[in-house]
């Protein structure tokens, strides 16, 4: 099954590490538990969180897109932001340069 990078994006741990006590209150209510996901209950709670994280990401890669923002590919190729990307951007934030 492929993934479609326009609508989904990666939920692990260290994006939902990145999520907890965030400034802002909607991506800090994204956080939650990652492991023990073996009740319905808990399962249901991290799809619905899931979900959120792929629209916030696909709000803000329409966001960039609406101000012809792109963003550079290591071969220097500029392209146009999808979900997939904003997670990844989120992702390296805060790593180690």
């Amino acid at each position: 099954m492929a993934m479609r990078p326009d609508i989904a994006a990666v939920l692990d741990s260290v994006i939902n590490e990145r999520l907890r006590g965030h400034a802002d209150r909607e991506l800090a209510a994204m956080h939650g538990p990652m492991a023990s996901l073996n009740s319905a209950i808990a399962r249901d709670h991290f799809v619905a969180r899931y979900l959120k994280w792929c629209d916030w990401c696909m709000r803000q890669a329409q966001a960039a897109n609406a101000l012809q923002a792109t963003w550079p590919d290591w071969d220097g190729s500029e392209h146009p932001w999808r979900a997939v990307d904003v997670e990844r951007a989120f992702f390296a934030m805060g790593r180690a340069a």
